[in-house]
């Protein structure tokens, strides 16, 4: 008997084992942060709006300046010098001095692969055009900022609720930001962003909500492109 009961929870202890890899793995490649702003750090190996993940290291040096906004404890911080290791909700600094904050924000499951990559914006669901599997953001700033996986020369678009045009151009960088001069988006309504130019089409849906009670950071003001169905 006492060795069926030692089998049975070796068995256990053994399944156990094995269902813990791959969650392991799944922590591993979720983004934790999104770069808001770094300066005087050549050797950072980041940029604006880039993900960082936990376990990573960025050195900053003795002037370097990184500022973070982590996507699910909602924490912004501002590091200055020294070596940074990102954490799940924040980060250590070894040589250098960290500050942070809890701002509010919108917390959501994030996931991220070579072609997708989700932000810890305020999330609605929306209606307009067909695919569910496009990503859905409401934002509560005017002035998004379209983020993408992959580099090269990208033609991006805004179409509105009937697919007539808002807002076009063209960029080397795997994001873009709606600037002031463009056509005001209306609250409320919904809008579909394509990018083109970096093999199968991308796409996402959004919305500004300006009741949102979310901070104007990067990352919330982010909307992140995924591959159409």
């Amino acid at each position: 008997m006492q060795r069926q009961i030692k089998s049975g929870a070796a068995a256990i202890a053994l399944a156990l084992a094995a269902l813990a890899v791959p969650v392991t793995s799944l922590a591993q490649g979720r983004p934790a942060a999104m770069v808001e702003e770094v300066k005087n750090a050549p050797g950072a190996g980041v940029e604006f709006t880039d993900y960082v993940f936990p376990g990573q290291r960025i050195q900053l040096g003795p002037r370097g300046e990184l500022k973070l906004s982590y996507l699910a404890s909602c924490r912004s911080e501002t590091i200055r010098g020294g070596t940074v290791t990102i954490g799940e909700s924040q980060s250590s600094v070894a040589g250098g001095r960290v500050e942070g904050a809890e701002k509010p924000c919108d917390t959501k499951r994030f996931t991220a692969s070579v072609q997708t990559a989700e932000a810890g914006a305020g999330v609605k669901r929306l209606t307009p055009f067909d695919s569910k599997s496009w990503a859905e953001v409401a934002l509560a700033s005017p002035r998004p900022i379209f983020r993408w996986e992959g580099k090269g020369n990208a033609s991006i678009r805004i179409l509105d609720e009937n697919r007539r045009p808002v807002w076009s151009a063209t960029t080397p960088k795997s994001f873009a930001e709606y600037p002031a001069n463009a056509p005001p988006l209306e609250p409320g309504a919904p809008y579909v962003v394509e990018v083109s130019g970096l093999g199968a089409p991308l796409y996402a849906r959004f919305s500004i909500d300006p009741d949102l009670e979310i901070a104007d950071t990067v990352a919330n003001r982010t909307v992140p492109l995924t591959r159409g169905p």
